[in-house]
C-alpha cells in the first residue's frame, strides 16, 4: 500500500447516522519531527537572509 494513502471507513452510530473514521497510522509513520531550537539556531548561524512565516493565520 502506498504510504500516503489513508484508510477511510464509515461506521454506523447507535442513532442510525454514520461517522467517518480515518486510519492515519501509515501517514503518521513518515512524518518528520520538528528539530529542537538549538539545532535551528545552529543552522541559521551566519545567515544573512531570513523568512518569517505566520503559522497562526497561514492556513485560513
Amino acid at each position: 500500500m502506498n504510504s500516503s494513502v489513508m484508510l477511510v471507513i464509515l461506521v454506523p452510530k447507535k442513532d442510525g447516522t454514520w461517522t467517518m473514521c480515518i486510519d492515519c497510522r501509515l501517514i503518521n509513520n513518515i512524518i518528520v519531527p520538528h528539530p529542537c531550537l538549538n539545532d535551528l539556531l545552529d543552522e541559521l548561524y551566519g545567515s544573512q537572509i531570513f523568512c518569517i512565516v505566520n503559522l497562526r493565520s497561514g492556513y485560513h
